[in-house]
C-alpha cells in the first residue's frame, strides 16, 4: 500500500519523518485533523487518556483539537504525518 497516496487522497498534506529512540512530543493540540502512519520502528501515543501503541503498518487519526502526546519507541520512529488542508 502507498499510504503517502492514500492520505493524498483523503485531503491530507503529508510529510516523513525520523525520531531518535524515546524522542517525546509533549501534550498538545492541533486545530485540524492529523494521522500519523507508522513506517518502522514503534510510537505510543496517549490521546484524552486512551494509550495506544503503534507499529510498521499501524495509523491513528486524531481529530481537531483533540489533547495529545506522543513517545517514539526504544528503536526510534519512521513515520508519515499528515494535515488536512
Amino acid at each position: 500500500m502507498n499510504w503517502v497516496t492514500v492520505l493524498e487522497d483523503e485531503g491530507f498534506t503529508v510529510a516523513q519523518w525520523r525520531d531518535d529512540p524515546n524522542a517525546h512530543y509533549p501534550t498538545h493540540t492541533h486545530h485540524a485533523q492529523e494521522v500519523c502512519v507508522v513506517l518502522e520502528g514503534s510510537m505510543t501515543f496517549t490521546a484524552d487518556g486512551s494509550v495506544t501503541t503503534l507499529v510498521a503498518g499501524d495509523r491513528v487519526d486524531i481529530a481537531p483539537d483533540t489533547t495529545h502526546e506522543a513517545v517514539a519507541g526504544p528503536n526510534g520512529c519512521t513515520y508519515l504525518a499528515g494535515r488536512k488542508r
